[in-house]
């Protein structure tokens, strides 16, 4: 076995430490990419007035703490103004770089649809509250190239005291809607034109 069995020992021991240390890396990433996730508010939401619906954007900070771009599969999320659900959305298809990623939650809801409780703060411009709950699906890539399995992230970030400038013809008809909502004991019992 001489000199060229030796090599080939060697290469063989080579190879070995090689996909040993490439699946200790692996792990150590997928370890990673499963925890030391955070959603955070970037900026204050913003709610835009359109007509007798308003716009509500909230705009998040998403940190990554794996070493490559995660592809979320599906991101949902509920938004609730004080403990009252006042809509849900979905993003279908969300890439995620390494590090923090400015993600924006975008709600269109109708004056009409809105818990009495959130209508009666508007209309008195008080500050709201909102909650925004979710959850994200993520699949785990075997190295870089291969779906492994799918991970579900959930996350929960509330947002206090958030003032709201409305235009007056929207604060008009938020107006109406929190008298038909104290007539109709909670809930508005007909719907605006």
């Amino acid at each position: 076995m001489g000199r060229l069995g030796k090599v080939l020992k060697a290469l063989q021991a080579l190879f070995y430490i090689t996909v040993a240390a490439g699946i200790a890396f692996f792990l150590v990433d997928l370890y990673l990419s499963q925890s030391g996730w955070s959603v955070s508010i970037a900026a204050p939401p913003r709610v835009q007035p359109l007509g007798t619906s308003l716009e509500i954007t909230i705009p998040l900070t998403v940190y990554n703490p794996s070493s490559s771009k995660v592809v979320a599969k599906l991101v949902w999320y509920t938004v609730n103004m004080g403990s009252e659900p006042i809509g849900q959305g979905l993003i279908p298809y969300l890439v995620l770089e390494p590090g923090d990623n400015r993600v924006d939650l975008t709600l269109r809801v109708d004056i009409i649809h809105l818990p009495c409780a959130a209508v009666e703060a508007l209309s008195k411009s008080k500050e709201i509250e909102l909650n925004v709950q979710g959850y994200a699906v993520f699949t785990i890539m075997l190295f870089g190239r291969f779906g492994y399995r799918d991970v579900t992230i959930p996350f929960n970030t509330t947002v206090y005291k958030i003032a709201v400038s409305l235009d007056p013809a929207t604060r008009g008809a938020l107006k109406v809607a929190a008298l038909l909502c104290s007539a109709g004991a909670g809930h508005l019992p007909i719907p605006l034109p």
